[in-house]
């Protein structure tokens, strides 16, 4: 289970260093995929689950807000 979770804490921790230096960090909405191999269609590797294809598409839209405002 620590193999699970080493992706999230890494994350975790270059973001406070980051923000620490006064980076922009784009830190919500966060998406994780739990169980990924059962999400995507095996042959053309295509994102099939609703619910997960809402909350990337969420995150996406936020990041392009995200990308606006620094670029003002």
């Amino acid at each position: 289970m620590a193999e699970a979770n080493s992706g999230f804490a890494g994350k975790y921790h270059l973001r406070m260093a980051l923000t620490f230096l006064n980076a922009f960090v784009f830190g919500t909405p966060e998406v994780f995929v739990g169980l990924a191999h059962t999400k995507f269609d095996a042959s053309s590797l295509e994102l099939k689950d609703e619910p997960t294809r809402k909350a990337v598409s969420e995150q996406l839209a936020a990041f392009a807000k995200f990308v606006a405002r620094i670029k003002a």
